[in-house]
Order: structure tokens, then sequence, then C-alpha cells
């Protein structure tokens, strides 16, 4: 039985992550902003990469995306259907 909570307990520390670690990747997923060049699937991708680490729901990555748009293209999403846009992103996965 001590073998199984050894094993067990490395492996918790090993695989979760830290509470300090959430709060930095989140924080990172909201701050990330696309860069000139980027293609906009580019960008969608690094913001999902950032979200997989936490667990994150689909809703705040959505708005953390749309916080990280250039400008002309955070204009375009909002005036046009960003559930549409969203889903089709997603699908990128």
């Amino acid at each position: 039985m001590r073998d199984w909570n050894a094993l067990r307990k490395a492996f918790l520390q090993h695989h979760l992550t830290p509470e300090f670690m959430h709060f930095k990747s989140a924080r990172l997923i909201f701050n990330t902003k696309m860069q000139k060049g980027e293609t906009v699937d580019d960008y969608v991708a690094k913001a999902q990469q950032l979200a997989g680490s936490i667990q994150v729901e689909e809703k705040m990555v959505c708005f953390a995306v749309m916080n990280g748009l250039c400008p002309e293209i955070a204009n375009f999403v909002t005036q046009n259907s960003q559930k549409q846009l969203w889903n089709s992103w997603m699908r990128l996965e």
C-alpha cells in the first residue's frame, strides 16, 4: 500500500497544475494580443493552447480571443455572427 500512495502522490504532483499556475495562465490568455502579421487561425490556436493548460470555459476563451484581436478584426467579428465565427474556430482544433 505504501508504494501505491507514493506513486499516486508523485503522479498528482507531476500532472496537476498548481493553483498559482491557473492564475498565471488565465492572465496570459487575457493579455495575449494578436501580433501584426499573425493570422487569426494562429492567434486562436495559441489562445486555445493556453486555455488547454487550465480548465477554462469555452465562453471565457471566446472573450479572451475577442479581447486580443486587432481592432479591425474585432470590429468585424462584433458586427457579424460571433457564434458562427467561434464555431468555425473551434473546428480548427
